[in-house]
């Protein structure tokens, strides 16, 4: 009878007490998005959503929905008898409703910039050659610079010829019949 093998049992103590790998933040996870016909558009948007809703809030209603969150105009509470409590507590639910403007509209340079770090060379080229780059990236608006990158990388192939693209769609539609 032959004893324990001491080789395995020191591998084995040794992955036990390896420290474990820190988790990525929302921020960290996101993939730098590619240009190219296996792009990773989707992957993309999924995580920037994630990260931009820790970080930014309902600001991440851009990725996600392709528009901006409008604060619910509040309305008066008519169980208040007392019609100066009812005002004051009207003026304070609008005071809340401008502060959430202001904070959405402090962050917006802010999450441009986070999308704008998460783009490869390839695409970022691509993104200033855009029609409207001029107007979107004086205003630094994220909800602009969105929709154009989606318009960028919704595409199966890197071509800008028309007739090209329609030739490969055609191809493609063959293929699958």
């Amino acid at each position: 009878m032959t004893g324990p093998n001491k080789s395995r049992n020191n591998n084995n103590l040794a992955r036990r007490f390896a420290p474990k790998p820190k988790p990525l933040t929302p921020q960290e996870a996101v993939p730098v998005l590619i240009f190219g016909p296996n792009n990773n558009w989707i992957d993309f948007s999924k995580m920037m959503c994630i990260a931009a809703g820790h970080s930014y809030g309902r600001l991440s209603d851009i990725i996600d929905q392709g528009s901006y969150y409008v604060p619910r105009m509040p309305t008066p509470d008519m169980s208040i008898i007392d019609s100066t409590l009812r005002d004051k507590d009207f003026e304070s639910d609008l005071k809340e409703r401008s502060k959430s403007f202001n904070r959405l509209e402090e962050n917006k340079p802010m999450l441009y910039m986070f999308i704008l770090s998460k783009i490869s060379v390839e695409s970022e080229d691509e993104l200033k050659r855009h029609t409207n780059y001029p107007t979107f990236s004086v205003e630094k608006d994220p909800l602009e610079l969105r929709k154009a990158l989606e318009e960028l990388h919704r595409t199966t192939t890197v071509s800008k010829n028309a007739e090209f693209v329609l030739q490969q769609c055609e191809n493609d539609y063959l293929s699958c019949t």
